[in-house]
């Protein structure tokens, strides 16, 4: 079903077609006059599959009872679109907003499409628990979509266009592109199975500056998982300090059930990127062990880790195996304690086990609990190979060679006299770093010769004298 005031002057070409259904673009163009206001109502759509042009002051009313959808193959540049919907307006397809994205009544639901705002758009009309922006999946569940508006501003400060966020930069940014999503964030690592509140901003600027959130602003039925939490909840902000990324606790004030917003501050990080969301200290994000890694040092084993938030810990202990699966303790570390910050540990296997060593690392609370990581393996036989020669005195016409090599590799073994000619050639693929050979020597004569083992970079030559 669809109303046209007669006050509003809508020319168009080739097919457009009204329907019970709302209004249908097909394979042609629509222009909406600048005065021009297009009420859809009921359960009607706005379908486009061909051209419109919304020009500068034009209105597209959405106006029902019942859920009314924004969709179709080509994407709508909207001067103006109210949402006076008592349900929900669904956006199922990418559209952009030039001047007013009006809330009067109902949800705008973004859904997993991207709004896109002009330069001077802006959110109109006061946010409420029942008249918001969100974004839900196909089954309707709060805070799962991916739905996101996007704006860029030119130095920007202050609630850019409405979105909720109350920001202040230190120095001026340049050019920024300004996200505000409704997807929950994860928790990382140790707190993977936590969540956020539905709501994130991305503040991208084209130059990084320290930013004091003035409000960050969140509405209970965006709590979710944080419902109980609400007291201590804290920013965080998705951070990088060298490889890893994690969320990272920011100082936080102002959360509670009469404010619905906290303050807080962004740090300046190598993301290029201010990601910020809502936890609690109740239910963090950040991860605690940022990584494990062992390395090869000249025959002992270097263990490292690294932890971006401790609570409460004691200390570390290292075990290491043989085998992957009984494992012995080898030394403990103590800890920071308590920490929101970046902290490097390390400690040193001096005698580790020919072949592979396996390490896990235990985490130990004050109060005795204990977390382990996961298991990582190291083999340093391969690294610490030097590759040389063994002769064993000759015997019974043969000469018997110890050679130390790399496994899988191929190497050339000649047998000269003085004079450097090669009389005996022999190729041997080594099965293991260290392994006996035999060559033959019952054609030479009795002499000193020379056994001269070829490897890529050297050739190693050892005097053998033959009795």
């Amino acid at each position: 079903m669809k109303k046209i005031y007669l006050s509003i002057f809508i020319s168009f070409t080739s097919l457009v077609s009204f329907s019970q259904g709302g209004i249908i673009i097909n394979a042609g163009q629509m222009v909406m006059q600048p005065t021009a206001h297009l009420v859809i109502t009921g359960s009607g759509n706005w379908t486009n599959n061909g051209t419109v042009t919304c020009n500068t002051g034009s209105w597209v009313h959405m106006t029902g009872n019942a859920i009314q959808t924004i969709q179709g193959a080509s994407t709508t540049s909207f001067s103006n679109i109210d949402i006076n919907n008592s349900n929900s307006v669904n956006v199922a397809t990418n559209v952009t907003v030039n001047s007013n994205l009006q809330l009067t009544l109902g949800y705008f639901d973004l859904k997993n499409s991207t709004v896109t705002f002009g330069n001077t758009a802006s959110v109109t009309g006061v946010e409420t628990e029942t008249k918001r922006i969100r974004s839900t999946d196909a089954g309707g569940f709060e805070g799962q979509g991916t739905g996101i508006i996007t704006t860029t501003r030119n130095n920007p400060t202050g609630n850019v266009a409405n979105l909720g966020l109350d920001f202040t930069p230190t120095a001026a940014l340049g050019s920024t592109v300004i996200i505000r999503g409704h997807k929950e964030q994860n928790g990382t690592g140790s707190y993977a199975g936590n969540k956020s509140v539905f709501r994130y901003y991305d503040i991208q600027p084209t130059t990084q500056s320290n930013v004091t959130i003035n409000s960050f602003n969140y509405f209970d039925a965006e709590l979710g998982t944080q419902a109980a939490n609400e007291a201590n909840l804290e920013m965080f902000q998705w951070i990088q300090v060298g490889a890893p990324q994690w969320w990272s606790p920011r100082t936080t004030t102002g959360a509670s059930s009469v404010t619905n917003y906290v303050a807080s501050t962004t740090t300046t990080n190598t993301l290029l990127t201010y990601k910020v969301t809502l936890g609690s200290n109740s239910s963090p994000l950040p991860i605690n062990l940022l990584s494990f890694k062992a390395e090869c040092n000249n025959g002992q084993n270097n263990l490292l880790w690294q932890t971006s938030s401790e609570q409460n810990n004691d200390y570390f202990t290292l075990e290491k195996s043989i085998n992957g699966i009984d494992f012995n303790v080898f030394t403990q570390v103590p800890s920071q304690g308590n920490s929101n910050t970046l902290q490097n540990y390390s400690a040193i296997d001096y005698t580790p086990f020919y072949g592979t060593n396996y390490y896990r690392l235990k985490q130990t609370d004050l109060d005795g609990q204990y977390t382990y990581s996961n298991i990582v393996s190291l083999n340093c036989t391969y690294n610490n190979i030097t590759e040389d020669l063994l002769l064993i005195s000759p015997s019974d016409g043969t000469i018997e060679v110890i050679v130390k090599g790399y496994i899988g590799n191929t190497y050339n073994f000649n047998i000269t006299n003085l004079l450097g000619q090669i009389i005996i050639n022999k190729k041997i693929t080594l099965s293991d770093y260290q392994q006996k050979i035999t060559l033959s020597a019952y054609n030479l004569s009795k002499g000193m010769y020379y056994v001269i083992m070829q490897t890529e970079n050297k050739n190693i030559s050892k005097p053998v004298i033959i009795k």
